[in-house]
């Protein structure tokens, strides 16, 4: 056999060997290609769902790739009819359309499982109050508003889909502000919450004025006057002035911001003697038991039940008008 006979028969053989590597490329590629869509339809929940909303959101570029792949199939076919299955996947462009199709697919299902990758957020407040947690209505913009939920802040969620957030703090005497983040899928979302507290405040006057101020056993001021930057709870407020009988008022902050005590009236005291016949009297007033002669009893003006009794007699009681210094003798 000549040289050039044996040259042409190995670069026949090389054309043949070239030729079924590329058949069977692109029998793997077209395979390939359906055969991962069969898997992850299978083994992925809700696989081709996400692949359907993909997609719809990129419906332009879908299209393409698909009207692309079939483009070169037809123009494979159009160009150089096949008279079998094998010499269609001869056809250079067919084996063209089936990387094309490969790539596309496998950039369809890179993409769908990074869309499926659950994202992390992580909820903060402005603050850095860690306790007690305040609740944060949390929505996803593209489900329906029947899905919000609510979370407890600080805190992490996870098993969540990506999307774009919206929070609104919903505790009570904290402002309600709203906060809207998009989240990417398999990230890491740090969201930081302006948490603005709305403070309570208490206004004190009194008749007359000029009583002492004491806020839970504290002396925070004089009235008139209000008291402002309270948390909201209850207080326990005191006035006092000389001369007057201190008046006590609980006051709760939890259902408003603003408590308005009006004008407190402070019962003046007056200087009281009881005199007793004998030192076995006794007596009660304002629940206060007192034996025998009592001088300089300080009460505030009003109208008192007293009762009385030696101890071998009945129970007796008298009325009285407190209104002026003054001495009460009990018979």
């Amino acid at each position: 056999m000549s040289t050039t006979s044996r040259k042409t028969s190995q670069s026949g053989n090389h054309q043949t060997s070239m030729r079924r590597i590329r058949q069977y490329v692109t029998m793997a590629l077209l395979l390939g290609s359906v055969l991962v869509l069969i898997l992850l339809g299978v083994f992925q929940k809700d696989f081709f769902l996400q692949i359907a909303a993909i997609v719809r959101e990129n419906i332009w570029p879908a299209i393409i790739a698909v009207l692309t792949f079939f483009g070169f199939v037809a123009g494979g076919v159009i160009k150089n009819p096949p008279k079998s299955f094998a010499r269609l996947l001869e056809n250079g462009f067919l084996q063209v359309g089936a990387v094309e199709l490969f790539l596309f697919i496998s950039g369809l299902t890179a993409y769908a499982f990074f869309a499926a990758m659950r994202p992390e957020i992580v909820l903060i407040l402005a603050s850095g109050m860690n306790e007690p947690q305040l609740r944060v209505l949390m929505s996803r913009q593209e489900d329906s508003p029947e899905k919000a939920d609510t979370v407890r802040v600080p805190d992490s969620i996870h098993n969540r889909k990506a999307g774009t957030y919206h929070f609104r703090i919903v505790e009570r005497y904290y402002r309600p502000l709203e906060l809207t983040v998009p989240v990417k899928a398999g990230e890491k979302k740090i969201v930081t919450l302006r948490d603005i507290w709305i403070p309570g405040s208490i206004i004190v006057n009194s008749d007359p004025s000029g009583a002492e101020i004491l806020l839970n056993g504290f002396a925070v001021g004089q009235t008139p006057d209000t008291l402002t930057n309270l948390k909201r709870e209850s207080y326990e407020v005191e006035l006092k002035r000389r001369g007057f009988h201190e008046v006590t008022r609980m006051v709760n902050l939890s259902s408003d911001s603003v408590k308005n005590l009006g004008k407190i009236r402070l019962p003046k005291l007056y200087k009281i003697d009881f005199i007793c016949a004998s030192q076995q009297y006794e007596f009660t007033v304002r629940g206060v038991t007192y034996h025998g002669t009592q001088w300089g009893l300080k009460l505030p003006e009003g109208s008192y039940v007293i009762k009385f009794r030696r101890y071998d007699e009945p129970l007796d009681s008298t009325r009285v008008l407190i209104n002026a210094n003054r001495t009460i003798t009990i018979p």
